[in-house]
């Protein structure tokens, strides 16, 4: 079953519906978060929020944090009502309705959508043991500063990225900027240790930053005592570094142990390192969803 409330209002699949003339259905003016769902609560809900709401800005999207806190938490206890407890929460707001062509209204009414879908948390525990392998996508990210960094709605890269492959092999796939640099992965974010220690690509062109890969450079590296920087990574650098892993708030710290074959590069093979064990543990010591 396919449960979802729109501006609170707790609804069935077959009542959803976006008004045609909806900014988010239109023109992808909007942003979504995929929140972890877990015994009935969601461990990360307020990092989500802050997200959402500092980014719909850029947008020209003002949201109120109380009232997505209060669909957010009547949501969830409609979900318990039923009998839901896992899976994964998706929290859609777009800029609503109006506006000639792409001018926006003068007055936005934003639409908050939260909806409900099951997700394999037990695939992604066995993702965190073994690890994973990624593809190596053809399709580049485009260079977009002001954009870079948000999750809007328009994911149109990583819909094209994603499907060069049908291989259950390939958990995911790692994306480059047109210069060739190392961005992400197509459903998350990248961390590698190399010669200089732990680093995350810089995300000031292009990428989404993640709400784990925020957790883990504000509380998880320092916790740890463990060195992290942001720069920018060639693909060389990643073929070369001792670790590799990839996050997000869904599946936590999952190690690549290897980059797929392309047109242009061999297999490359990685040994899930100390440095990501000790990682995942100290990730799980304060969010038990991540065991």
């Amino acid at each position: 079953m396919f449960y979802h409330s729109i501006n609170g209002e707790f609804a069935t699949a077959s009542d959803l519906a976006a008004g045609p003339r909806d900014r988010g259905l239109a023109y992808g003016h909007g942003l979504f978060e995929s929140i972890g769902y877990h015994s009935g609560q969601l461990p990360h809900k307020l990092r989500h929020m802050q997200r959402l709401c500092a980014d719909a800005l850029v947008l020209g999207i003002e949201l109120d944090p109380a009232t997505i806190s209060a669909y957010l938490d009547d949501f969830l206890v409609q979900l318990a009502a039923v009998g839901v407890e896992e899976g994964v929460v998706k929290l859609v707001a777009t800029a609503g309705s109006g506006g000639r062509g792409y001018q926006s209204p003068a007055a936005m009414t934003p639409l908050i959508i939260c909806q409900h879908a099951e997700f394999d948390f037990e695939q992604a525990r066995l993702q965190r043991q073994q690890g994973i392998k990624l593809w190596r996508c053809n399709h580049r990210l485009p260079i977009n500063p002001p954009l870079a960094g948000i999750k809007h709605l328009n994911r149109l890269d990583q819909v094209l990225a994603r499907s060069e492959w049908t291989s259950a092999d390939y958990a995911d796939g790692l994306m480059l900027s047109p210069q060739g640099s190392v961005i992400e992965a197509t459903a998350a974010n990248l961390f590698a240790l190399t010669k200089n220690g732990w680093v995350t690509p810089r995300l000031d062109d292009s990428g989404v930053a993640g709400v784990m890969r925020a957790l883990l450079m504000d509380e998880i590296f320092p916790n740890t005592a463990t060195a992290v920087s942001i720069e920018p990574i060639a693909l060389g650098q990643l073929e070369q570094a001792s670790e590799i892993f990839i996050c997000n708030s869904l599946r936590g710290i999952i190690p690549v142990t290897q980059l797929g074959e392309s047109d242009s590069a061999a297999v490359v093979s990685k040994d899930i390192g100390e440095q990501t064990k000790m990682l995942q543990s100290a990730l799980v010591q304060q969010y038990s969803c991540y065991l």
